[in-house]
This record gives structure tokens, sequence and C-alpha cells, in this order.
């Protein structure tokens, strides 16, 4: 990833800096960079090298994703009040500010009793709109029936899981962004060698 590494507005920006990104059809890459309290969107192209756009940010935590069925990018959405849901925002044109995004209605990530969550990265799995979720969660405590099994794992505090899942994203009838009754979950032990702050940044690839 590139990163703009450029004196703006009293403000000097650096890839700590990083809060999400976007390719945009035409081969731009656009990046939001925040440093509390300013922010400002950054387009980057072979041409023109990287412009500023905006005081303003892309709504997403982390990457978004062009969907061209949607005709827009899709990702995690970045703000508190959208934790667990997706949203999808308006391709940002060329040399304007334009900032609009759209909620997704449901919360995707772990809703259940005892799971906690610690990271998540989204795929974009091509054609139909399909995309892949894969969360890590930990669970604190879990009862075993095998006594050998739980004194064998009393000395760790955490069990790791992979919450990995699909889904495909579609416009319902009032233009309200939805997974409708798509959504498919399936759970898969982390890896041992996984580590808590590895799990909190996942890194997972769509071939």
């Amino acid at each position: 990833m590139l990163y703009p590494q450029y004196q703006s507005s009293n403000t000097r920006y650096s890839p700590c800096h990083y809060v999400s990104s976007a390719v945009h059809p035409d081969g731009q890459i656009f990046v939001t960079a925040a440093n509390f309290p300013y922010k400002n969107t950054y387009a980057f192209s072979v041409e023109d090298g990287w412009a500023q756009q905006g005081k303003w940010k892309l709504p997403f935590s982390g990457r978004g994703h062009f969907d061209p069925e949607l005709n827009a990018w899709v990702g995690i959405c970045g703000y508190y009040r959208g934790f667990g849901h997706l949203c999808a925002c308006d391709l940002v044109l060329p040399k304007t500010c334009r900032d609009h995004w759209k909620l997704g209605k449901e919360k995707l990530f772990s809703g259940v009793p005892g799971e906690r969550h610690l990271g998540a990265k989204l795929l974009y799995m091509g054609g139909g709109s399909r995309i892949c979720l894969v969360e890590c969660v930990y669970i604190e405590h879990k009862g075993f029936d095998d006594d050998r099994l739980y004194e064998k794992l009393l000395c760790l505090r955490y069990e790791y899981l992979l919450r990995v899942t699909t889904f495909s994203l579609k416009y319902d009838d009032n233009r309200d962004l939805t997974v409708g009754n798509s959504r498919r979950v399936r759970y898969y032990t982390a890896p041992e060698s996984a580590t808590r702050s590895t799990l909190k940044d996942p890194v997972a690839f769509w071939m």
C-alpha cells in the first residue's frame, strides 16, 4: 500500500495514521488518514500522484471493496454507532468531496453470549455481491464434559475461534442495505500459533 506522507494543514500523516482505503473502478486509490483531531482523504493516480480530496473520511474500518452490482464501495463500518455492521458508500468522483454512505440493516459480528469480538476482515468474493466476513472471537469460560481435557486446558484463559460468515448484499424495496436470508455462519478453531495481537488484525484473502 502506498501512503501520503507529506505536510497538510499543519498535520503530518504517516502509515500509522491509516484508517481506510478503497480502489475506484478508474484505478485511483483512495486513502483516509486521521491524526486527531484532523482527518483527510487523498486519491492516488499514476499520472498525478497524491491529491487531497477533502477533510472527510471514508466510512470504513480498513478496506472498502467495489461492488459493481451495487455500484458502491462496501466495507466494515468504521463508526461507533455502526459497530459490527457493514456500510455502502457512493463512489467518490475525482476532485470532489462527496461522502454519502448507508449503514447495513443487520449486525454481522457475533451476538452469541460469551463470545467476545477481537478483530475482523472483509473479503469480496465476486459476482452476486458475495462477501465473506472473517471475525476473530474468544470465549472466556467454557464447560468440558471430559475432566482430563479440562485439566489439560485449565492453564489457558481463552479459547480463540474464527467465525466465518458468508452472505450476499442487496438493496431492499426501501433501498436499505441488507443481507436478507443469505447469511451462513461456520466456526473454526484458530491456529495454535496465532497470538491475541494477530487476531485483532487478522490476515485473510480470497482466491
